[in-house]
């Protein structure tokens, strides 16, 4: 028998979009507190600066996500520190 819609596990996808933004610090992504209810992660860093510290992800992310799309466009953001497995990393200028 198969469980009731409403006992499935909810499964989304997420997308962070920064846009115009100077940031002090580093921008970080860690793994979520329920990683089986997060299908694919996007983060779009577009026409921004990162001061001190660049981009990284957690080296965990890579088993709790289905993927970890990246794309930096137009964008200064120093050193970018993501895990080799699940990630797309996308440049433009």
């Amino acid at each position: 028998a198969s469980p009731a819609l409403d006992q499935l596990p909810l499964v989304v996808d997420r997308q962070l979009h920064l846009n115009g933004l100077l940031v002090t610090g580093s921008l970080a992504v860690t793994k979520p507190e329920n990683p089986k209810e997060l299908n694919m992660m996007d983060l779009i860093v577009e026409e921004c600066t990162l001061v001190d510290g660049g981009i990284s992800a957690a080296s965990d992310i890579g088993d709790s996500a289905a993927a970890l799309d990246v794309q930096i466009i137009k964008s200064i953001v120093g050193p970018v520190r993501l895990p080799a497995s699940r990630l797309c990393l996308l440049q433009s200028s």
